[in-house]
């Protein structure tokens, strides 16, 4: 991927309106680093002095708990950029991120980005705006994990992917991203045999289909209508 690449992903998330000559300028004292499936880019408590901008791969974002569980909260893909909590050095990074498969990132420390950005306040409102949004998914989530029944849930987490990656196709809308049963039981809080039971009477109702290891929706209404089940 060249720098010309990079400035357009950039351009599409929280650097969104930044003058050209100083997104080239930041990448060009930023670092483009690779990381293998599993690595982590920190750990809770870690104290980091950079942000991340993902250039290829998926990054894997959870909570853990002090015995060391971990639930998954979301899955970027390329374009995503994170680990604001980066950016105040005063407190350690509340969640965990781990590379979901082979990862290139650009890496982008904080003194560049207060040297080389002139205009913060375009940077800072796209940030804000970013957190606002991630905070509505995040309190839509714990809405219904913790009043939905598994189905739904697994329901809502899998429209939240296709609301965010998904690709229309002749057979439905497409989750571009890999995901095994284990993942969805660990996005949902269930046990992947019940996860497995769940997928298998939708797949048995024409409702959702798994091709290659990506799952298509075949009647996105009726994954709908279920992800709003309360009983």
């Amino acid at each position: 991927m060249d720098i010309n690449d990079i400035k357009s992903l950039l351009a599409e998330g929280w650097f969104n309106g930044v003058c050209d000559d100083e997104l080239l300028e930041l990448i060009r004292v930023s670092q483009v680093r690779d990381y293998a499936k599993k690595d982590y880019f920190y750990l809770v408590g870690d104290v980091k002095d950079c942000i991340y901008c993902i250039l290829d791969g998926r990054v894997r974002l959870s909570i853990v708990s002090k015995s060391g569980d971990d639930f998954l909260l979301a899955i970027w893909e390329k374009g995503v950029c994170f680990g604001e909590g980066g950016l105040n050095q005063s407190f350690g990074m509340p969640l965990q991120a781990q590379a979901a498969t082979d990862c290139s990132v650009l890496v982008i420390k904080n003194i560049d980005l207060e040297r080389v950005i002139k205009s913060k306040e375009t940077f800072y409102k796209n940030l804000v705006d970013g957190l606002v949004d991630r905070s509505r998914s995040l309190f839509e989530l714990i809405e219904v994990l913790l009043f939905a029944p598994l189905e739904a849930r697994v329901a809502a987490r899998i429209l939240h992917l296709a609301d965010l990656y998904g690709q229309d196709s002749s057979q439905g809308t497409k989750v571009p991203m890999k995901l095994n049963q284990s993942d969805l039981a660990n996005m949902a809080g269930g046990s992947r045999q019940r996860v497995n039971k769940i997928i298998v009477t939708w797949t048995q109702a024409n409702i959702l289909r798994k091709i290659e290891g990506h799952y298509i929706i075949s009647d996105i209404n009726r994954l709908k209508a279920i992800s709003q089940t309360t009983n």
